[in-house]
């Protein structure tokens, strides 16, 4: 699918000219606990037009989904990207973290919630929709079951490559070097006080908490916010929010059955799923490199968005 594909169709008035997109903006917001976030804003003209916000993966900064935001801005779509937490932070900062600060918890109950809020804010009558991509689409999944059956004030949800790192899910090589880097990671995470994922080639550094949760989820297959509570995966069926769920062909990270381990448990959603090959016009496949070519997966997002909305065509305008 070439680039050309993301223009939007022309206006069905005889001569109506689309309004253009304001200039991007930026917002600054905080959650109660005083953990700031910044917000860039890429909005339309029209303050109406469906708004996406984009979630990005674990150590991967906001600006790398750059190509990917202008992809679906250009479809008239508002976007907000942001980064996640401790994106900002080095490794000192990260030892000095105390207790639970950056754990999925912390994700899940303060950080979405108010990165969501100020974009509702902002955008107060527009239809908003939140596209993940690996931990951005796998916070927003279980926060959508922490909060189920409430929509929270969401239009959908649609997730990119947001799979379970659950180490019985992958193939039998794969599984095993899951298995045994899972307790790598935890053992030097608890060592460190800090993940140095940079030295790695996997995550950049991380919190403590946010990568003793992510092996365990990996050792395990369950996701508990906390001791107390109960494993989220038992929760999806009560969402009701309408899911697009794409996999693809290379990504070695959230192959399509640790997707298929998130969707089919969504019973109670319409999920749409989506697994992008060779056919799908993309020699762009992974985890990461998709960005590539980000029209092929805008083009998805875009008419799941009119299926959704119960539009024809594609894109907002």
């Amino acid at each position: 699918m070439s680039a050309d594909a993301l223009v939007p169709p022309p206006s069905a008035a005889a001569g109506e000219t689309e309004p253009a997109a304001e200039s991007e903006t930026e917002l600054e917001v905080a959650t109660t606990a005083g953990t700031r976030f910044g917000l860039r804003v890429l909005p339309q003209a029209d303050e109406s037009a469906p708004v996406i916000l984009l979630l990005p993966a674990m150590g991967v900064r906001t600006k790398y989904y750059t190509p990917f935001a202008e992809a679906l801005r250009s479809l008239g779509y508002s976007v907000v990207t942001t980064d996640l937490r401790w994106h900002h932070h080095g490794a000192a900062a990260l030892r000095r973290s105390a207790g639970s600060r950056g754990s999925y918890q912390e994700g899940v109950e303060d950080d979405l919630p108010t990165i969501t809020a100020a974009t509702r804010e902002r955008f107060p009558g527009a239809p908003l929709f939140v596209v993940g991509h690996s931990l951005g689409g796998q916070l927003s999944i279980l926060r959508a079951a922490r909060e189920a059956p409430d929509s929270g004030g969401l239009s959908g949800l649609a997730v990119i490559g947001a799979g379970t790192s659950y180490w019985r899910v992958f193939r039998p090589l794969r599984s095993a070097w899951v298995l045994g880097g899972s307790t790598f990671v935890a053992g030097v995470s608890q060592l460190l006080g800090y993940w140095p994922g940079h030295r790695f080639g996997f995550g950049g550094r991380q919190p403590r908490a946010l990568m003793l949760d992510w092996a365990r989820s990996a050792r395990t297959g369950r996701y508990r916010l906390a001791r107390s509570e109960p494993d989220l995966l038992g929760l999806l069926g009560a969402v009701t929010l309408p899911v697009l769920a794409i996999s693809l062909d290379a990504d070695h990270l959230a192959p399509r059955r640790a997707v298929d381990y998130f969707t089919r448990r969504l019973t109670g959603s319409e999920v749409h799923r989506v697994h992008l090959d060779r056919t799908s016009g993309s020699t762009h496949l992974g985890h990461f490199d998709w960005m590539k070519e980000p029209a092929v997966i805008a083009r998805h997002v875009a008419e799941w968005i009119d299926l959704v909305l119960g539009r024809s065509g594609t894109g907002a305008r």
